[in-house]
C-alpha cells in the first residue's frame, strides 16, 4: 500500500474500523510498526498527553487506564 505525489510519499492512513492486521506498508507491518512509526506518530505521543491530563484530573493514571480497556493490539500501537 502507497500512495505518492510528485515522487513524495502520501502519509496513508487506515481506517481505524477495517480489518488491516497483516497488511504491510512498504517493508513495515501495518499495527506494529507504520501505524505507531509513520501514521499516527506524533498523534499517540498528543493523545497519551491528553489521556493523562484527563487522568490527573478524574484521579486515574494511564497504567490504570491501560489496565482496564487496552487490548494486544491497542497495548502494541499505543503503549509500547
Amino acid at each position: 500500500m502507497g500512495y505518492e505525489v510528485d515522487g513524495a510519499k502520501l502519509n496513508a492512513r487506515p481506517h481505524w474500523a477495517k480489518e488491516w492486521q497483516g497488511l504491510k506498508v512498504g517493508d513495515k507491518s501495518m499495527e506494529q510498526q507504520h501505524m505507531k512509526e509513520t501514521a499516527y506518530k506524533d498523534e499517540i505521543v498528543r493523545f497519551k498527553e491528553q489521556l493523562a491530563e484527563i487522568g490527573s484530573s478524574q484521579g486515574w493514571t494511564l497504567d490504570e487506564l491501560r489496565n482496564r480497556f487496552s487490548n494486544k493490539l491497542w497495548d502494541e500501537i499505543v503503549y509500547s
